[in-house]
């Protein structure tokens, strides 16, 4: 479903990881392992394009992400994502984070989008 294709990160000479090929399928699980500090995170982060990977390409569907022609909207609503800080919004429950996004990106409505969050 994703693919790295050659993805490296760096940030001016400090290269986080390089030549990173990797693919993740639908419906099942990958685990990042490493010390603190080799790029998990930041792997994670290139994979929603909150990070820029610095070289390679980001395929999904077939489609390189990284082109112009993408948008990063679309891509992203497609794309779930937990973080290691909540950042959740705090005016909200937990049931209502969970909902939000679905109801205001994905354009569900609200019933449906609780019985998601719930399962």
């Amino acid at each position: 479903m994703i693919t790295f294709e050659n993805i490296s990160k760096q940030y001016g000479s400090t290269i986080l990881f390089e030549s990173v090929t990797v693919s993740f399928h639908e419906n099942h699980r990958t685990g990042l392992i490493g010390v603190n500090g080799s790029g998990k995170s930041t792997l994670l982060r290139c994979l929603n394009l909150l990070e820029i990977p610095s070289s390679g390409e980001v395929v999904y569907h077939g489609q390189n992400i990284l082109e112009q022609n993408m948008s990063n909207a679309v891509y992203r609503a497609k794309m779930g994502m937990v973080f290691q800080q909540f950042n959740l919004f705090n005016n909200l429950n937990v049931l209502d984070n969970c909902v939000i996004g679905q109801v205001k990106v994905l354009k569900k409505n609200t019933a449906s989008a609780k019985k998601t969050a719930m399962d």
